[in-house]
């Protein structure tokens, strides 16, 4: 997988995501609920665990000014 492909992925993914924890909060505020407490910090600490590899790779050696991060 190219670069590019790498990153259209990635946030493809985070908007996912994104969506997920944002609903998930909705029904936090709507009904709590230890369910949805532990959903939420599912959905959370998935993107962290994401990103955290995303930034692992970068610190590996890839410079930010190579990374073609427009969406098309």
């Amino acid at each position: 997988m190219d670069m590019s492909e790498f990153v259209g992925v990635f946030l493809e993914e985070l908007d996912e995501q994104l969506v997920v924890m944002e609903q998930q909060i909705l029904l936090l505020e709507e009904r709590g609920g230890d369910e949805t407490v532990q959903n939420l910090f599912r959905v959370v600490f998935g993107v962290r665990a994401r990103t955290c590899s995303w930034v692992t790779y970068l610190a590996s050696g890839m410079s930010f000014k190579s990374l073609p991060l427009s969406r098309k």
